[in-house]
Protein backbone atom coordinates (compact mmCIF):
# COMPACT_ATOMS: atom_id res chain seq x y z
CA UNK A 1 0.00 0.00 0.00
CA UNK A 2 1.37 3.39 -1.00
CA UNK A 3 1.67 6.18 1.53
CA UNK A 4 0.43 9.69 0.80
CA UNK A 5 2.02 12.83 2.19
CA UNK A 6 -0.88 14.90 3.48
CA UNK A 7 0.00 18.54 4.12
CA UNK A 8 -0.73 19.93 7.58
CA UNK A 9 -3.79 22.11 6.73
CA UNK A 10 -5.58 19.19 5.05
CA UNK A 11 -4.48 16.84 7.83
CA UNK A 12 -5.99 19.15 10.45
CA UNK A 13 -9.29 19.31 8.53
CA UNK A 14 -9.30 15.53 8.11
CA UNK A 15 -8.63 15.07 11.84
CA UNK A 16 -11.46 17.48 12.64
CA UNK A 17 -13.93 15.55 10.47
CA UNK A 18 -12.87 12.24 12.03
CA UNK A 19 -13.14 13.67 15.56
CA UNK A 20 -16.65 14.98 14.87
CA UNK A 21 -17.72 11.63 13.40
CA UNK A 22 -16.31 9.81 16.43
CA UNK A 23 -18.19 12.12 18.78
CA UNK A 24 -21.39 11.55 16.81
CA UNK A 25 -20.96 7.78 16.98
CA UNK A 26 -20.53 7.96 20.77
CA UNK A 27 -23.67 10.09 21.02
CA UNK A 28 -25.54 7.69 18.75
CA UNK A 29 -24.72 4.82 21.11
CA UNK A 30 -26.83 6.48 23.82
CA UNK A 31 -29.60 7.79 21.58
CA UNK A 32 -30.47 9.35 18.25
CA UNK A 33 -28.01 11.82 16.80
CA UNK A 34 -28.39 14.39 14.06
CA UNK A 35 -25.31 15.29 12.03
CA UNK A 36 -25.01 18.92 10.93
CA UNK A 37 -24.95 19.67 7.22
CA UNK A 38 -21.61 21.44 7.59
CA UNK A 39 -20.03 18.14 8.63
CA UNK A 40 -21.12 16.56 5.35
CA UNK A 41 -19.83 19.60 3.44
CA UNK A 42 -16.48 19.36 5.22
CA UNK A 43 -16.28 15.61 4.54
CA UNK A 44 -16.97 16.16 0.84
CA UNK A 45 -14.29 18.86 0.55
CA UNK A 46 -11.67 16.77 2.38
CA UNK A 47 -12.46 13.69 0.30
CA UNK A 48 -12.19 15.68 -2.94
CA UNK A 49 -8.77 16.97 -1.91
CA UNK A 50 -7.64 13.46 -0.92
CA UNK A 51 -8.87 12.16 -4.28
CA UNK A 52 -6.69 14.72 -6.08
CA UNK A 53 -3.70 13.70 -3.96
CA UNK A 54 -4.21 10.01 -4.77
CA UNK A 55 -5.37 10.11 -8.39
CA UNK A 56 -4.36 13.56 -9.59
CA UNK A 57 -6.69 16.26 -10.91
CA UNK A 58 -9.68 15.24 -12.99
CA UNK A 59 -9.47 15.80 -16.71
CA UNK A 60 -10.88 19.16 -17.67
CA UNK A 61 -10.61 20.61 -14.16
CA UNK A 62 -8.64 23.81 -13.56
Amino acid sequence: MAKINIKLPLRKRLDSVVDRLNAASINAAVGAVELPNELFDDMAEVLEELEVLVYGPRKGSP
